[in-house]
């Protein structure tokens, strides 16, 4: 059973060639332009989510990431939340979701992400154990999910030690 599902942008060309996102969301952030293109993958999804409740069809969370260079944009959240009410969509269909690095770092960020669970989003951590996992972020942002990236998971199929630690994640995930 299929219980909730993460919205994932690909460039499709003309002629039909994907580009993935590793080519061109680094060109996105430095021209300034990932806000802008979280803000569209967002609508779009909320779009998505509106459609199927009018016609009646099951409906399941789908997350949005939300980038570091969105999370410091001015006004992020009212934008995001005009999206979720013109839409009329409930809240908890559109969680955001922030991969590990994007979720530790500074003060300003932190309070965004705690602003945006206060408003009522679930919060998604992605890519969790892919870099430095930090039990601050866990700590302060308390997120509603924990995604173990898949490369971790794929060492503890064959390692001992990291087979015990995903385990202690995992049961560490579900006591908090």
């Amino acid at each position: 059973e299929i219980i909730s599902a993460e919205a994932l942008v690909r460039w499709v060309k003309a002629d039909g060639t994907m580009i993935i996102p590793g080519d061109f969301v680094p060109l996105f952030e430095q021209d300034g332009l990932i806000g802008r293109l979280d803000e569209h993958i967002f609508t779009k999804v909320c779009m998505y989510q509106k459609d199927r409740l009018e016609k009646g069809l099951k409906v399941v969370p789908i997350s949005v990431n939300l980038s570091r260079n969105s999370v410091y944009r001015h006004r992020t959240l009212e934008t995001y939340m005009n999206i979720v009410e013109k839409t009329g969509v409930p809240i908890k269909l559109v969680p955001i979701e922030l991969t590990e690095s994007a979720s530790t770092g500074s003060k300003r960020l932190t309070e965004t992400v705690v602003s945006f669970a206060k408003a009522g989003f679930l919060i998604y951590f992605d890519d969790f154990g892919t870099g430095y996992s930090n039990l601050r972020c866990l700590s302060d942002l308390k997120p509603a999910y924990i995604k173990i990236d898949r490369s971790f998971t794929l060492k503890a199929l064959n390692r001992e030690y990291e087979y015990r630690l995903l385990n202690h994640i995992v049961e560490m995930s579900h006591s908090l």
